[in-house]
């Protein structure tokens, strides 16, 4: 659980302590079960400048949704309270053609803003924007790319790097270590492939043996719990075919847009929000969720306990 995790990855990565930092929302869910979208991830396109054999995203269909619709869903997720935007993939995001319109528009709407990117393409964006983030975090790949070429920002720098059979040495070890010199992250994630999920555990005793004061690894994978699945409906994932999914892991782990797994489309925001289905488990798989302990932490929170009081 939580208790368990360092301090780096409680501070910037998606936990059941950023959950609870929104008590209002789960009180709201508790007394009126009615839960509302905090942080949106939002993947505007499909495109990629690389190839990386590992990406969980590289077989889809290409799609990029049109930045006037992509406005008027923002306008209507902003009505229940929207309060983040997470500018991620899909594909390299930098790449979506209305890049710094996207982020103008976020900015108007007083959204907090966060970029996942491969780095290699932060030039397409106005430096005055890339300032307007609270956080960019890029996703190393020195197989791919040879040089990173990264401006310096206001918001939070981090890095994160996917580990792969065969390719984490001491070598890699020390290339990270001097990146970390270099850029002065506040952080480098380290995180297995997730599509080799047996090969989890045997990163877990790999990785701990790396040291720094800025380096965390992290296995975001657990099992299935009993708890229904609303995430969703506080941290949707608007994907670039233009439809809201419950979350991002078993559209990761199959590198396809399961329909099973759909929301709603972008048009139908109020209906989803109003109607607040959870989502169906049947094709989830044990050790292939990453928000179990978001799921216990709402149920926990709609669970009826008698003599509440006595703590």
């Amino acid at each position: 659980m939580v208790k368990n995790k360092g301090d780096l990855e409680l501070l910037y990565t998606s936990t059941t302590a950023k959950l609870l930092q929104h008590l209002y929302a789960l009180k709201t869910y508790q007394e009126c079960g009615i839960l509302r979208p905090i942080s949106l991830q939002l993947a505007p396109t499909s495109k990629c400048n690389l190839n990386c054999g590992y990406c969980s995203v590289k077989e889809r269909d290409f799609n990029e949704i049109p930045l006037e619709s992509l406005k008027i869903t923002i306008d209507n997720l902003c009505s229940l309270g929207l309060k983040a935007v997470e500018i991620t993939g899909g594909g390299e995001p930098t790449l979506y053609p209305h890049i710094n319109e996207l982020i103008g528009y976020c900015d108007k709407k007083g959204l907090e803003m966060g970029l996942i990117t491969n780095g290699t393409q932060l030039h397409r964006v106005k430096k005055e924007n890339l300032d307007k983030f609270s956080w960019i975090r890029i996703s190393l790949n020195p197989d791919q790319v040879r040089r990173y070429d990264i401006p310096e920002i206001k918001g939070t720098l981090s890095f994160s790097y996917v580990w792969r059979d065969k390719g984490f040495d001491q070598k890699r070890v020390d290339w990270l270590q001097d990146m970390v010199e270099k850029y002065e992250p506040a952080y480098i994630r380290i995180v297995a492939n997730c599509l080799t999920v047996e090969e989890h555990d045997r990163f877990e005793r790999i990785a701990s043996k790396i040291k720094g004061r800025r380096l965390f690894t992290q296995s975001k994978l657990s099992c299935v719990t009993e708890s229904p699945c609303y995430i969703g409906f506080v941290k949707p994932y608007l994907a670039e075919d233009g439809y809201f999914y419950y979350c991002t892991a078993l559209v990761l782990l199959q590198r396809k847009l399961l329909p099973e797994y759909r929301m709603g489309h972008m048009s139908e925001v109020r209906r989803i929000w109003d109607e607040m289905k959870p989502a169906d488990k049947t094709h989830c798989e044990d050790g292939k969720c990453f928000f179990g302990e978001q799921n216990d932490l709402l149920a926990l929170v709609k669970k009826k306990i008698p003599h509440k009081n006595f703590i």
